[in-house]
C-alpha cells in the first residue's frame, strides 16, 4: 500500500535557527502517528510544512504518490490534509461531529442527518479494512 503522506529530507530554519534538520517522516492508510517531543523540537513546525503554512528550506514532500512542490494551505486542504491541535477548549460547545469537521460543518438543522454522514464517510478512510 503506497504512503499517504511522504516527507524525505525536509529542512526548515527561521533566522539562523534550524527548527528542522533532515525529517523523513512517512504515513500509509490506516496509520496513526503521534508528534512527540519537548517544546522547541520542531513538531509544530514539521506540521505547519505539512499543512502549507511553511515552506521548507530543503527536502521534499508527496501526498498520494504525487510530489507537492508548491504547497499552501489551500493545496493541503484539496489533498484531505487538515489538522487538530492539541486545544481542547476551543471548542467545547461541538459535538464530535462538529469538531471532526470543523471548517466544512454546517450548523444548521436541516443539514444535521448531511454532516452525520460526512462523519461517518471518514472512517473507512482513515482506517481502510478495520
Amino acid at each position: 500500500m503506497s504512503a499517504l503522506l511522504e516527507l524525505t529530507g525536509i529542512t526548515k530554519s527561521f533566522a539562523g535557527v534550524q527548527a528542522l534538520k533532515g525529517v523523513s517522516f512517512e504515513l500509509r492508510p490506516g496509520e496513526v502517528h503521534a508528534l512527540i517531543g519537548e517544546n522547541g523540537a520542531g513538531k509544530s513546525t514539521l506540521v505547519k510544512v505539512i499543512t502549507g503554512a511553511h515552506r521548507p528550506d530543503a527536502g521534499w514532500m508527496k501526498m498520494n504518490g504525487q510530489e507537492v512542490s508548491h504547497n499552501d494551505p489551500t493545496t493541503a486542504k484539496r489533498l484531505g490534509v487538515a489538522v487538530i491541535y492539541q486545544q481542547p477548549a476551543l471548542f467545547p460547545d461541538l459535538t464530535v461531529a462538529e469538531n471532526l469537521t470543523v471548517g466544512g460543518y454546517s450548523r444548521s438543522r436541516a443539514d444535521e442527518e448531511r454532516n452525520l454522514e460526512r462523519v461517518f464517510d471518514l472512517f473507512p478512510r482513515l482506517f481502510p479494512g478495520g
